[in-house]
C-alpha cells in the first residue's frame, strides 16, 4: 500500500489539519484502520485526535481517495458526528476460532440460554421471532391496519383503472 498526499492544509477556525490523499494498493481495498494507521505514522500525528473521514475506492483501478482530519485537541473534535467517532476509535472484536465446539456448560441453544432458538420457539407457538423477543404476545396492530389499507387501495385501484367489470 502506497500513500500519496494530495493536499495538506491547516484549518485554524476548527483547530484541525485537513489531509486529502491517494492510496495505491494491490488486491482488495485496504481496511480503514490500516490506512489511518499508516498516515498517522507517516505524518507523526496523534492517533487519539485523528479521524479518517472518507475512503473512496475508484472504480476500475487499484486506487482510493481519502480525507483525514487531525485535531489540535479533544474539545475541537467534539463537532464530529458520533458514527464517525465510533468508526475510527472502536475496535471490532473478531470471533475466535476454537474448532467449532461450544464452550462448556452450553447446551448449543440460543445465546440467551433458552435451549431452543428464538425463531423455533416462536414458530412452535404460532408467533414470529420478533414479537417473541420483544415480549409482545399479540400481533402488530399497525401491520394489520397497513394490510387493510393496502387491500382497500388495491380494490379501488382495480375498479378505477378498468371500470366496472361486465357481468357484475
Amino acid at each position: 500500500m502506497e500513500v500519496d498526499m494530495i493536499e495538506d492544509k491547516e484549518n485554524p477556525l476548527l483547530n484541525r489539519r485537513e489531509i486529502r490523499f491517494k492510496v495505491s494498493y494491490q488486491g482488495p481495498t485496504p481496511a480503514r484502520q490500516d490506512v489511518r494507521s499508516k498516515i498517522i505514522a507517516m505524518l507523526n500525528l496523534d492517533k487519539e485526535l485523528t479521524l479518517l473521514d472518507k475512503l473512496d475506492p475508484q472504480q476500475g483501478s487499484q486506487v482510493a481517495l481519502g480525507y483525514l482530519k487531525s485535531y489540535g485537541d479533544k474539545a475541537a473534535m467534539s463537532i464530529e458526528p458520533e458514527y464517525l467517532l465510533k468508526r475510527n476509535f472502536e475496535v471490532k472484536e473478531e470471533p475466535k476460532e476454537d474448532g467449532g465446539s461450544p464452550p462448556s456448560g452450553d447446551d448449543g441453544g440460543s445465546p440467551d440460554g433458552e435451549g431452543e432458538s428464538g425463531g423455533d420457539k416462536a414458530a412452535a407457538e404460532g408467533g414470529d421471532a420478533k414479537s417473541e423477543k420483544s415480549g409482545a404476545g399479540k400481533p402488530d396492530e399497525k401491520a394489520e391496519k397497513d394490510d387493510e389499507k393496502g387491500e382497500d387501495k388495491a380494490k379501488a385501484g382495480s375498479e378505477d383503472e378498468t371500470g366496472p367489470k361486465e357481468g357484475e
